[in-house]
């Protein structure tokens, strides 16, 4: 491998999944994830194309299912992130972004050539991912086969699709605006769309070509009554062959709304080309004929095609620079996956610090958003090492058990925290650790952050559970929190006229004061309408004495929802960070910092 590999020598690829690392790419380095074939190679290798937005997030674990069923049936496949997305290079508001992703693919497929020594080129793609792979295949003569799911007709269906959620779902409702807007921004779902993006988007029509290098493809519709027929006829009416189908044993909206992993779907997709490849055998059919007159690339144009574990990735935001980053297993079976970020030059003074991004939710380590991508490079340029990881069954990281897979509020899974805290505090330039997470993220921080002295800060953002055997807090509505203010002043009238005393503290707050007074700096940003509420009523009259520490703060935030969708919010957010690491680095007071793990 040409990842780190911290953990068990004698580990195998195959007990970590394939090989993570970045391809040189146009607009810099890519993030791409190979994973070899078991046995003999077959003849087709397979090309991922990403979905876009929520749906990247959404189906990160099934991408990765099929990836390993593909590769146990002998397929090597390569799945990458587009430049400016994911773990990659680069950011939205980059030149040529998002027309610059299928010279991404390019890459990425020259990669899958070299690496495996296929001949033909099989590309999956879900969504607009699939409607991306549609458009390879108009230009790429090394496609010879498709198989998409749900793809979306056009660029124009996806962005209707994403602006009909937008307004579903709902949110900003006054109108906040980004610090860094642009004239002609739209933001979808927590993703801003510069206008060349839209314009691009908009005249990405791959169902309007008229000329196909691919002669065989697999078509999934996503329901009952999505409209990828109208694409099987195109293709069938080009002499192509489609084999179209409806879902059956499985909801793909499940995919999206669950992350649950449709196997009959996978099974049937990788047998598909399993007996594709049988019946070229048979014909001895080879790579296609170029359509006469057909402009077309091929990978083999494409040089500099190398996967390294370490590269140098560019970050055009507010602070712009050049971050460091290494793609890492880690754990004492080397289960964990993470990325580890650092400034290619910086001057440290004070404390040095490391900071540590937990996943949560159903998300893998770029974050909602991808904003772990962000604060984690933008961290690394003000000098703080930081680690952005997959818990174990979420993201990258292999659960010890099956039925761990993508399920949440384990407590096993505060080890792989500390797992996670032991790599940092190993490092020569981290005197002690910042744990930061949303969610559920933030429930495994803080259960951390519990027992393990070497975490000097703490930022937990919409913390919406603590105890383990608790309820999950859901969205009150206006009688309910209503209800919970009466009490919470009936319980203080109580205490203040001798009537009653303060109930016992909750874990929440116990947990809290026990980490402020061994110096741990806390943040806690909760959304209105959502779990300030309830933060604030389990912290009772311990908040007083928490805020009266000088390490204690809860904000609330109005308008941003559960996953700061609106660009604003992010914006926010991150200056928050920003400000909660410089403090923290500035004050090197705390007792975390140099000391040993207890448990």
């Amino acid at each position: 491998m040409s990842g780190n590999f911290r953990g068990d020598p004698e580990a195998s690829e195959d007990d970590v999944q394939g090989e993570p690392g970045w391809l040189t790419g146009p607009a810099g380095p890519i993030f791409s994830w190979y994973h070899p074939p078991k046995g003999p190679a077959r003849q087709h290798a397979v090309l991922f194309c990403e979905p876009f937005g929520p749906d990247r997030m959404n189906l990160h674990l099934t991408y990765r299912a099929l990836a390993q069923r593909f590769a146990a049936a002998g397929f090597a496949v390569l799945r990458f992130d587009y430049s400016g997305t994911g773990d990659s290079s680069g950011s939205p508001r980059d030149a040529g972004w998002p027309a610059g992703w299928l010279a991404d693919a390019r890459v990425a497929a020259a990669h899958l050539f070299e690496r495996s020594g296929s001949g033909t080129l099989a590309v999956f793609g879900a969504r607009v991912g699939g409607t991306l792979a549609t458009a390879l295949a108009c230009t790429c003569e090394d496609v010879t086969s498709l198989l998409l799911w749900g793809p979306y007709l056009d660029g124009d269906a996806f962005l209707r699709s994403e602006r009909t959620l937008a307004r579903f779902i709902a949110g900003n409702e006054s109108a906040g605006r980004a610090g860094r807007a642009q004239l002609g921004d739209e933001e979808l779902l927590g993703f801003v769309y510069s206008a060349s993006a839209l314009d691009y988007l908009n005249s990405l029509r791959p169902i309007e070509s008229e000329h196909f290098f691919c002669r065989r493809v697999k078509l999934v519709a996503w329901s009952e009554d999505s409209p990828e027929g109208a694409l099987a006829a195109h293709l069938g009416q080009l002499g192509i062959r489609v084999d179209f189908d409806r879902p059956e044993g499985y909801c793909s909206d499940d995919s999206i709304m669950h992350q649950a992993v449709p196997d009959p779907l996978l099974n049937d997709i990788v047998s598909w080309l399993v007996g594709v490849e049988a019946e070229s055998s048979s014909t001895g059919r080879g790579r296609p004929v170029a359509p006469h007159g057909l402009a077309s690339t091929s990978v083999s144009d494409v040089q500099n095609v190398a996967l390294v574990a370490r590269a140098g990735v560019r970050r055009s935001d507010a602070r712009a620079g050049v971050v460091e980053e290494e793609a890492i297993h880690f754990g004492g079976d080397g289960a964990l996956f993470g990325i580890l970020s650092g400034a290619v030059s910086s001057s440290r003074v004070g404390s040095r610090l490391g900071l540590l991004l937990v996943n949560g939710g159903n998300n893998h380590r770029v974050g909602i958003n991808r904003n772990y991508t962000e604060w984690a490079r933008e961290a690394a340029l003000s000098g703080v090492t930081t680690l952005r990881f997959d818990i174990r069954g979420l993201g990258d990281s292999r659960p010890r058990h099956p039925e761990d897979l993508n399920r949440l509020y384990r407590d096993e899974t505060r080890e792989d925290v500390i797992a996670a805290i032991d790599l940092l505090a190993d490092r020569d330039d981290c005197d002690g650790v910042v744990l930061c997470g949303l969610c559920a993220g933030a429930y495994q921080a803080f259960h951390a952050a519990r027992v393990d002295p070497r975490v000097v800060g703490l930022v937990l953002l919409d913390l919406l559970r603590w105890d383990p055997d608790g309820p999950l807090i859901r969205r009150r509505g206006f009688w309910t929190r209503r209800r919970q203010n009466l009490e919470r002043w009936a319980r203080a009238v109580r205490s203040f006229s001798g009537l009653g005393a303060w109930s016992e503290p909750t874990l929440l707050a116990r947990g809290l004061c026990e980490m402020t007074d061994r110096g741990v700096e806390i943040l806690a940003v909760s959304s209105v309408g959502e779990g300030f509420e309830s933060v604030s009523a389990a912290l009772d009259s311990d908040r007083q004495r928490l805020e009266a520490s000088g390490r204690f703060r809860l904000e609330p935030v109005a308008d941003a929802g559960h996953i700061f969708a609106p660009i604003w919010s992010q914006e926010w957010l991150s200056g928050r960070l920003s400000a909660f690491l410089a403090t923290a680095r500035s004050d090197p007071s705390g007792s975390g910092g140099a000391a040993q793990r207890t448990r």
